[in-house]
């Protein structure tokens, strides 16, 4: 584990290192999850098929459930 202390500037925003990035896949969304103890930054979680059906191809997705693909990781079937 790699522990990174960045500055925030005046609008809040703060700059993860490129390294980090890199390894995570983190590209330009983030999941930003309150704890007790502080905040935890987490790469967005890809699409499934029923994601990318419903909001980037704007599908109904009732009409599509039948190849059943919705638990289809959508960056896995691009390789």
């Amino acid at each position: 584990m790699v522990m990174v202390m960045v500055k925030i500037d005046e609008q809040g925003r703060l700059i993860i290192p490129k390294e980090i990035r890199e390894r995570k896949k983190i590209t330009n969304e983030v999941i930003l999850e309150e704890t007790k103890d502080g905040i935890i930054i987490k790469p967005k979680s890809a699409l499934t098929w029923k994601q990318f059906f419903e909001t980037k191809l704007k599908l109904n997705w009732a009409k599509v459930r039948k190849l059943d693909l919705s638990e289809e990781n959508f960056d896995d079937m691009w390789l």
